[in-house]
């Protein structure tokens, strides 16, 4: 998540006449992570979401609403539960920050803190604002191609390039590329050791478009741990203006 890692929708359709030339693999590998990166959110959307976190010591559940413009602009809400009700996360450009409605504080996030986990889940500050993007900040390589019954799966391999500032050096992303969704992604640190998995699960058509409904992130070495996005509505009409996405306007939702 990256999870978003992960996270956009449409169908590949590559079509050549029998005179033009067939899009060479990097090519469609590109094309099919820009589809990708469009899967849940598109260019402009506004999601209801679940967040359900386990750890060794507790279990709690947060309800969260979710705007979000091109790759510039996110802003997340946390409407329950009540005691943090209010609590926010922005992203303009690439700055990010988190507003604290019980002390009435705005906190700005570094860019050296995307890789930290947002709320005490497992997803990080990048995987929830989206700061990174597998089409623009990683170079993609082909590695396995195979079968399964009617569908094409696709192996990818992802090395961030060096202005990304993440704490892994490689994710291996398994696509089903004849239907274009997720199936998981892994993400290992610089010693080749996986240090989480993403998996993909549950497609409904949300917003016009079918996504995988259940986004699952789960440490390596942590048995039992895990954090679950659960998408309940997706809004792709909602009318956002830049000015929407403010310090100003956080305060006030």
């Amino acid at each position: 998540m990256n999870l978003k890692a992960v996270i956009c929708a449409g169908l590949l359709v590559i079509g050549v006449s029998s005179s033009a030339k067939a899009a060479s693999p990097e090519a469609e590998v590109k094309a099919l992570l820009e589809k990708v990166d469009a899967l849940w959110y598109g260019s402009k959307s506004h999601a209801e979401v679940r967040m359900t976190v386990k750890t060794s010591r507790y279990t709690r559940q947060m309800e969260l609403e979710y705007w979000i413009k091109g790759d510039r602009f996110t802003l997340i809400r946390i409407n329950a539960p009540a005691k943090e009700r209010g609590t926010a996360t922005l992203k303009v450009g690439l700055d990010i920050f988190n507003y604290l409605p019980k002390i009435d504080r705005t906190v700005k996030i570094s860019q050296a803190l995307l890789s930290g986990a947002w709320m005490g889940s497992h997803f990080t500050n990048d995987d929830l604002t989206r700061s990174s993007r597998l089409s623009k900040d990683f170079a993609a390589r082909l590695i396995k191609e195979e079968k399964a019954k009617e569908d094409t799966i696709w192996t990818i391999e992802l090395t961030p390039n060096d202005k990304v500032a993440l704490p892994y050096s490689q994710i291996v992303l398994v696509m089903n590329k004849t239907a274009v969704q997720p199936i998981s992604q892994s993400f290992f640190d610089s010693g080749k050791t996986i240090i989480r998995t993403v998996t993909y699960h549950d497609l409904k058509d949300l917003g016009g478009a079918k996504v995988p409904s259940v986004v699952r992130v789960e440490p390596a070495g942590a048995t039992g741990e895990m954090t679950e996005l659960t998408y309940i509505k997706i809004n792709r009409e909602v009318d956002l203006p830049d000015e929407f996405f403010s310090l100003a306007k956080i305060k006030t939702l």
